[in-house]
């Protein structure tokens, strides 16, 4: 039997480009799904190269999506001072000292109970010291004027947490200003010292001799361990004949030359001792006075405290200083 034609035993031949074609192509797979599992983790470093983060620290750091563009506040208290400024907006309290002589007081000592201290006469009306100071001119003693010892052994035995208040007669002072004409007191024309209409005389904030003295004088109070120095009569004259002062030397502004001598004696001052200033209700709201310099605006972010004999409107008052101290000054 003859074999039939063209036609042959089918063993298979081994398909073996398809199987590589399959395995390319798994591991085609394999890489690609591994790069999209790892570029999740890849960190580029600032020097170009490249690590893995596999504990997310990165995306722990990121805000979450409600959170991004939100900023942590660290909310500070304002500065302390004395103790006396507002919390949480709050208005300032007002304190209230009790006003009396060197003499008085060591004699009876500081009053205790309804008020917070006590407002010490230390120089006075026209330039009457009522201690015995250093720096007091010739006649200047009252009469009974008690020693810086007598003053200081009294403010010690006051103890803690009574406000300790030297009052300080500043420029009306007719002592000085005649005893010291040309570095200190208002003139006329002629150089002669000029006179109001009680016949006094008073000193110029701006001249250097002012400065130095009152300077002189409020360190001397400090030193026997008044806390706070409040300056009254604080302006240049405003009653007199005004025409007869020669100012031909003052070459800044009135209200100017009050806040230069205020940034002057604070710097003179020790550490921890207050600077305040007496003004009236009236002088306050009248704004800006270009005879008396008194500017309560401008004189307000300069002291620790403006005290006032008398206050019928603190809101209006408010509006002028803002949020610098109050106190009140009673007999």
């Amino acid at each position: 039997m003859r074999a039939n034609r063209g036609y042959h035993s089918y063993r298979g031949r081994p398909k073996t480009g398809k199987i590589l074609l399959v395995t390319v192509l798994v591991l085609l797979l394999l890489l690609s799904g591994g790069y999209l599992v790892l570029q999740d983790h890849i960190v580029y470093e600032s020097d170009g190269s490249i690590t893995f983060d596999f504990l997310n620290r990165e995306e722990e750091q990121q805000p979450s999506g409600e959170d991004q563009g939100k900023v942590d506040l660290e909310i500070l208290p304002p500065d302390g001072g004395e103790g006396d400024e507002d919390d949480g907006g709050q208005t300032p309290a007002t304190v209230t000292l009790q006003t009396m002589t060197a003499q008085e007081l060591c004699a009876q000592g500081l009053p205790q109970g309804s008020v917070d201290g006590a407002a010490v006469e230390m120089k006075g009306f026209n330039g009457t010291f009522q201690y015995t100071s250093r720096y007091a001119a010739s006649k200047a003693l009252a009469d009974g004027a008690v020693s810086q010892t007598q003053v200081s052994e009294a403010l010690t035995a006051a103890g803690e947490g009574v406000r300790l208040t030297a009052v300080v007669g500043c420029f009306h002072d007719s002592f000085h200003a005649y005893a010291d004409m040309t570095g200190s007191g208002i003139c006329q024309s002629g150089g002669y010292i000029w006179y109001d209409d009680l016949r006094s005389h008073w000193m110029d904030p701006a001249k250097e001799g002012t400065r130095t003295y009152m300077a002189q004088v409020a360190n001397e109070c400090a030193d026997m361990g008044f806390t706070e120095i409040l300056l009254t009569d604080f302006g240049y004259p405003t009653s007199g004949d005004l025409s007869q002062i020669d100012y031909s030397g003052l070459t800044v502004s009135k209200t100017e030359a009050l806040t230069g001598f205020l940034t002057a004696l604070r710097e003179s001052l020790p550490e921890g001792v207050a600077l305040s200033v007496e003004l009236t209700e009236e002088q306050i709201l009248a704004g800006a006075d270009p005879v008396s310099g008194v500017d309560a605006a401008a004189i307000a972010p300069l002291v620790d405290r403006i005290y006032l004999p008398a206050l019928t409107d603190e809101g209006a008052v408010r509006a002028v200083v803002g949020q610098t101290p109050l106190g009140l000054l009673t007999e």
